[in-house]
C-alpha cells in the first residue's frame, strides 16, 4: 500500500511545531520588552493553558488564579530564555500543569507535622548592625509558608528534593518549582 500526499495525521504535528515556533518568537520579543508581544502571547496562549488548568482543577475561580500564576512565572523565566530549551508550547503547558497541581494541594496541608529546622538568623551571615540584616530578614519574611518550609527542609535541613516532596506529600515538580520561586524571590529581594 502506497501513501499519497500528507495525510490528516501529519497536519497536527506541523501545526504544533508552527505554534511552538510562534510562541517562542513572541516570548523572545516579550523578553526583549515588547508589550505588544506580551499581549499577543497572552491572547495566543491563554485559551489552551486555561483549558488544561480547568481540566485539572474543575473550578473556574481557582483556574483563573492558577492562570495568573502561570503568566507571573512565564515573564521572568522568558527573560532568562528558559523557553528556548525545548518546545515553547510544552514548556508553557508544564508551567500550567504545575500551577494547577500547586493549587490542588492546600497551603495548610503543606505544613509538615515534623519539627522543621529554623531558617538561619541573618546575624550568623551578616554583621548584625548592618542594614543588610534587615534586607535579608525582609526577603525571608516575604516567602510563602510553603516556600519557607521547603527551604528549611532542603537548604537547611539536609533533605533532598525527593525527600521533601515525600515529607510534604507534594509532587516533585511542585517542590522544584516552589524552591526555584523561593530562591528567585530571595535573589530579587536582595538585588
Amino acid at each position: 500500500m502506497t501513501r499519497g500526499p500528507a495525510t490528516a495525521e501529519c497536519v497536527p504535528e506541523r501545526r504544533d511545531r508552527s505554534r511552538a515556533d510562534a510562541w517562542s518568537a513572541l516570548l523572545d520579543r516579550a523578553a526583549a520588552g515588547d508589550p505588544r508581544a506580551c499581549a499577543a502571547f497572552y491572547d495566543e496562549s491563554s485559551g489552551l493553558l486555561f483549558s488544561l488548568i480547568m481540566h485539572i482543577l474543575q473550578d473556574r475561580e481557582a483556574s483563573e488564579a492558577a492562570l495568573e500564576d502561570v503568566y507571573t512565572d512565564v515573564w521572568p523565566r522568558a527573560r532568562r530564555g528558559e523557553h528556548r530549551h525545548g518546545n515553547a508550547v510544552s514548556w508553557c503547558l508544564a508551567l500550567a500543569r504545575d500551577a494547577a497541581l500547586a493549587r490542588l494541594v492546600p497551603e495548610a496541608d503543606t505544613r509538615p507535622a515534623v519539627q522543621l529546622p529554623p531558617l538561619p538568623t541573618t546575624s550568623a551571615v551578616v554583621d548584625p548592625s548592618s542594614h543588610e540584616r534587615l534586607r535579608v530578614n525582609r526577603a525571608l519574611a516575604g516567602l510563602t509558608p510553603r516556600q519557607q518550609a521547603l527551604l528549611r527542609l532542603t537548604q537547611f535541613g539536609g533533605l533532598t528534593v525527593d525527600q521533601a516532596a515525600d515529607r510534604l506529600s507534594l509532587p516533585r515538580t511542585v517542590v522544584v518549582r516552589e524552591i526555584h520561586a523561593a530562591l528567585q524571590a530571595l535573589r530579587d529581594g536582595l538585588a
